[in-house]
């Protein structure tokens, strides 16, 4: 028993000894095994004078990943081989589009109805008001960059009309017609041909981006587009805006003729805002503003006359023509501010006539309007132009059904609005009218390019010389469907 005890350590240690002349033998010879999967170099073993060691001319693992890294470098090289040709031809059309404006076209299309309440001495005094329906706004346009600095634009409206006997037709008008020249030192931005003169803050905010279907009362008296040159700029911090031009009047449909004798104006612009929230982009701002016009009138007279709130009704309030008239001057005042989903924005507007063979009188005109959007959204401003921009909703409106029959829609953005606006044109000589107009709105962006809009209007149209009989009441309900890309 004894003897079987002893057998064991016995045995072990004599495989010990083996193994040991074993490896010095090996190591008298220079070799050293190579392992699969634990390759010994000359770098994990120091050799003894005289010795040398053989390295193994094969080993899968260290062989498979310089493999896999040769492939990666290749993979890796020609990816940016790809990245380069992308890049070079991105340069190359770049370079090319330099050469030529580039091409962009947009447009608009206004589908109006109305439907009229009106009392009998209405009726009786303006009986060209019918209810109706026809494209208010059917706009195509091309416009883009040059070289640069240059920007061009070339729009036509097809939804214009004239009156002819039994009626009216179509009559194609010219909108903006223009180039310009941006970035210059000092004066900033150079317009020249047929744009808006630069005149009140209603005016100068693009009609897809009112509040209202049409714009105020007040607006009799804003001059729109004329063919000039204009000079026009920001301050650095885009806190205020400039804009100064020189006009000649022009007419918008074929033929397309200045006036012979007279019709310029010089027309200037400013705008501030004291208040504007950066970290909200503009749901809190103030914005003040100003404009002034000095104009010259035509041999064909000069005449004021307005309609309420619509494009259906007639004009009820009106001067007439004053042929005697000379020149005359235009002023005034710009107030808005947005607070969150609140907004109030408001102008007063006074025009002075010089005339030859009679007093000088002095019409004036102002309105104030209220909008709140029921889905959070606000108006944003354009600190660059002075002006409202587009609208853009939280959620577009959508409706789909999943394959589980349930149904999701997305709201869009809905906005309510009341305007008042008030219109006097009795001074001196003139009895053109007074007028007043209640306007409440509805309106439901589906988009930020499409919208339904619904306006209730009630105007107090006051005896004017055209329509001496008295007082009488307009009630308007107009509807609008429109989109622009």
């Amino acid at each position: 028993m004894h003897g079987r005890f002893l057998a064991w350590p016995v045995c072990t240690l004599a495989a010990l000894i083996v193994g040991g002349l074993s490896a010095a033998t090996m190591a008298q010879q220079g070799t050293v095994p190579a392992y699969p999967g634990y390759p010994v170099t000359e770098d994990t073993l120091t050799a003894a004078p005289g010795h040398q060691f053989s390295t193994p001319s094969y080993h899968p693992v260290s062989n498979s990943l310089m493999a896999d890294e040769a492939s990666l470098a290749d993979r890796v090289a020609d990816l940016e081989g790809a990245l380069k040709k992308i890049k070079d031809k991105e340069a190359a059309d770049k370079k090319k589009a330099a050469g030529k404006p580039s091409v962009k076209v947009s447009g608009r299309a206004f589908l109006d109805t109305a439907l009229f309440d009106r009392d009998a001495l209405n009726q009786q005094q303006f009986t060209d008001t019918e209810n109706g329906t026809k494209f208010r706004a059917l706009w195509l346009a091309v416009s883009g960059d040059m070289f640069d600095v240059f920007q061009y634009k070339v729009e036509v409206d097809f939804a214009g009309t004239e009156t002819i006997a039994g009626g009216t037709r179509q009559q194609t008008a010219m909108k903006d017609v223009y180039l310009s020249m941006n970035d210059l030192p000092l004066l900033q931005t150079i317009k020249i041909g047929h744009f808006k003169e630069p005149a009140s803050l209603e005016e100068m905010t693009a009609n897809r981006n009112i509040t209202f279907m049409e714009r105020s009362l007040m607006n009799c008296f804003i001059p729109s587009r004329n063919v000039g040159v204009q000079v026009a700029g920001v301050s650095e911090m885009e806190y205020a805006t400039f804009a100064i031009g020189m006009f000649r009047e022009i007419e918008e449909t074929p033929v397309l003729t200045d006036n012979e004798n007279g019709g310029n104006s010089i027309t200037m612009r400013g705008t501030w805002l004291p208040w504007y929230d950066e970290a909200t982009e503009g749901r809190g701002l103030l914005h003040v503003g100003g404009y002034y016009s000095y104009r010259d009138v035509d041999t064909n007279g000069l005449q004021f006359r307005q309609r309420p709130d619509n494009s259906f009704s007639d004009r009820i309030v009106d001067t007439g023509l004053m042929a005697d008239a000379a020149n005359w001057h235009l002023a005034g005042a710009e107030l808005a501010l947005v607070y969150g989903p609140f907004s109030i924005q408001s102008e007063y507007a006074k025009a002075i006539v010089k005339r030859t063979a009679a007093a000088d009188p002095e019409f004036d005109a102002a309105y104030v309007q209220m909008s709140y959007w029921l889905t959070g959204e606000h108006r944003p401003y354009d600190r660059k132009g002075g002006r409202f921009d587009r609208v853009k909703p939280f959620e577009n409106f959508f409706r789909v059904r999943d394959e589980n029959g349930n149904v999701y829609m997305g709201k869009g953005a809905w906005e309510v609005a009341y305007r008042y606006g008030y219109i006097d044109l009795v001074d001196a000589t003139v009895n053109g009218g007074r007028a007043g107009a209640h306007a409440f709105g509805v309106n439901w962006h589906l988009t930020p390019y499409a919208r339904l809009m619904a306006n209730y209007i009630h105007a107090d149209c006051n005896a004017t010389q055209a329509t001496p009989a008295g007082n009488s009441d307009m009630n308007a309900f107009t509807m609008r469907a429109q989109f622009d890309f």
